[in-house]
């Protein structure tokens, strides 16, 4: 029986798929990510001109959010092993505030890890805004 955190994230990524659907865009999500398997895996799959898109979907109700190299490599390294392969495919983290009907969409840069940084997101007054630091 799965826990209420776990049934959230999952209520949040299938709203987040139907959404997608209802734009045109086909994706698929995967139950039981990187974690559960052993190996690293997105938690939604979408398609987009011609390229894959990889996403790590996050969701909390605090204003400040921190998410190390270790809650976003699982996606980061399935899209460089599809590069591999000769797809074009990007990472994202794409963060969900509870209680809103936002996505925020953020690229997972080679930088960022490569460098091992920490992906902040913050509340400023309406709007959420994010940045990367080597920095606690």
């Amino acid at each position: 029986m799965s826990n209420s955190r776990t049934r959230i994230g999952t209520d949040v990524e299938r709203n987040f798929v139907r959404n997608l659907w209802k734009k045109g865009i086909p994706c698929i999500r995967l139950p039981a990510s990187g974690a559960a398997t052993g190996m690293p895996r997105p938690d939604v799959l979408a398609f987009l001109n011609g390229e894959i898109i990889c996403i790590e979907m996050k969701t909390s109700s605090k204003e400040k959010v921190i998410f190390k190299k270790n809650d976003w490599k699982d996606v980061y390294e399935f899209s460089i092993a599809l590069r591999k392969q000769g797809f074009k495919a990007i990472p994202y983290l794409v963060f969900h505030p509870k209680g809103t009907r936002k996505y925020m969409w953020i690229e997972l840069t080679d930088e960022a890890y490569t460098k091992d940084l920490k992906l902040i997101i913050k509340k400023d007054g309406n709007m959420w805004r994010y940045f990367w630091s080597e920095d606690s």
